[in-house]
């Protein structure tokens, strides 16, 4: 009986030291900075559940990393309108795409799946009830934002917004 309590305590300081840092996003859903109209958003998501905790993996959209799959996290990007592909960096190579519009906010949640060696991470869109029903126990782990005036902060890029992760800005073209 003795083990057994204190393999289960082990267990509950492992899953504690585990735990995902930053505001939750109950806290800062409704300070997170407006969708620029020309732009589209996506929100990434993964639960807190203690399956594959160990498991985590780059989010990349269109083969650019803008952020990580880590247990009991959100974080956004915004892109352009047009076709975009959403990949997780594993040996398997799932590809999610996604056709944004203009003013449009998109939901993919992350999970891990068993493997025959270790986990993998897949990505797949969801509708916006997935992410209500998680958002309020994540961590969000996104770019940083003034969460009192509500606007982008770039003190530590450099000023260039480019420079902060979890954000994709679009290259100006000719």
């Amino acid at each position: 009986m003795m083990k057994r309590l204190i393999s289960s305590a082990a267990v509950l300081v492992f899953l504690a030291g585990c735990a995902t840092t930053g505001p939750h996003m109950s806290e800062i859903k409704d300070k997170i900075p407006p969708l620029d109209p020309n732009q589209g958003r996506i929100f990434f998501y993964r639960d807190a559940s203690a399956f594959g905790v160990a498991v985590t993996a780059d989010i990349m959209v269109d083969h650019k990393v803008v952020g990580r799959s880590v247990r009991g996290s959100s974080f956004f990007v915004d892109v352009a309108p047009g076709m975009h592909e959403i990949e997780v960096a594993t040996e398997l190579g799932y590809v999610t795409p996604i056709l944004m519009a203009a003013g449009t906010t998109h939901y993919v949640e992350s999970f891990p799946m068993p493997g025959a060696l270790w986990g993998h991470i897949r990505a797949v869109e969801r509708g916006v009830q997935g992410w209500l029903t998680a958002s309020g126990e994540l961590a969000y782990i996104g770019a940083p934002f003034d969460i009192m005036s509500s606007t982008a902060t770039t003190s530590n890029t450099g000023g260039d917004p480019s420079n902060m992760p979890g954000i994709a800005v679009p290259k100006e073209t000719d």
